[in-house]
C-alpha cells in the first residue's frame, strides 16, 4: 500500500509505474491500448503520468492507503494579526489559544502565526502553508476568520484547497468583543492602505501621461 510520502517526483515514467503497480511494462502499453490507462505520450512514444494520475491509478488498484494518508497529513492551526501593536496587547496569542481550546481532535497539528497585512500575499507563513497544501501534507486549515488567509481571494484558495484535499475550517470567535473591534479596525486599515495604494498608481499614470503629453508637444514645436 502507497501514501502520498511514497511520492516524491510530480511526472512518471512508465518503468518506474510498474514497478508501484507490481506488473511489467509490456502490461501497461496493452491497458494503455484498451484504455485502461491514460498516459501523457511524447512524440517518441515515451509514456508517463503525473503524480495525480499516478494516484488515482493505484487508488483503482486498490494499493493507495487513505488511512495512512490521513494520518501522514497534519492539521494546521493558522493565526495572523496585522500589526506589532495587535501581537503586544496578545492578539495573536489569544487567537492561536481560542483555536487549540475550540478543536479537540486535532492530528499532527501544526501552528503557523504571523504579523501582517491581508493584503500582503507574499507573507512568510501563508507561503509556507500553500507550499504544504500543493504538497498534499495538510488536512485541515483551522482560522477564526476567512480573512485571517487572505483579505481577498477567499474562495481561489478555497478551490486549490479543496483539489488537494484539504478542508478549511473557521471556527469564529462570537463572544470576544475586543477581537470584533480589532477585526474591524484591520479592516479599515486595509482600506486605508488600498486607497493609499491605488492614489500613487493613478498618480504615477498620470504623470506618465504628462510626460509623454509634453513630448508630443515637443516633436510639434520642432
Amino acid at each position: 500500500m502507497y501514501s502520498i510520502n511514497d511520492l516524491k517526483k510530480e511526472v512518471y515514467k512508465l518503468g518506474e509505474i510498474a514497478k508501484f503497480l507490481g506488473v511489467t511494462t509490456a502490461t501497461l502499453r496493452r491497458w494503455d491500448k484498451m484504455g485502461k490507462v491514460h498516459f501523457s505520450k511524447t512524440d517518441f512514444g515515451t509514456r508517463s503520468l503525473t503524480k495525480d494520475e499516478l494516484i488515482k491509478l493505484l487508488k483503482a488498484n486498490n494499493l493507495w492507503s487513505v488511512a495512512i494518508e490521513k494520518l501522514q497529513k497534519k492539521d494546521v492551526i493558522y493565526c495572523r494579526v496585522s500589526s506589532i501593536e495587535q501581537k503586544r496587547r496578545g492578539e495573536l496569542d489569544r487567537q492561536i489559544r481560542f483555536l487549540i481550546d475550540s478543536c479537540d481532535n486535532l492530528v499532527n497539528p501544526i501552528i503557523l502565526s504571523e504579523v501582517g497585512s491581508g493584503l500582503n500575499d507574499n507573507r512568510k507563513k501563508i507561503q509556507k502553508l500553500l507550499r504544504m497544501i500543493l504538497n498534499n501534507e495538510v488536512s485541515r486549515v483551522f482560522i477564526t476568520y476567512e480573512d485571517r488567509l487572505t483579505r481577498f481571494g477567499f474562495e481561489y484558495l478555497k478551490t486549490m484547497c479543496e483539489m488537494h484535499g484539504t478542508e478549511i475550517i473557521v471556527v469564529k470567535n462570537n463572544v470576544d468583543v475586543d477581537v470584533k473591534n480589532s477585526i474591524e479596525q484591520e479592516l479599515i486599515d486595509d482600506i486605508k492602505s488600498l486607497m493609499t495604494t491605488f492614489s500613487r498608481k493613478i498618480s504615477k499614470t498620470r504623470n506618465k501621461q504628462n510626460k509623454k503629453t509634453d513630448f508630443e508637444i515637443d516633436d510639434i514645436m520642432k
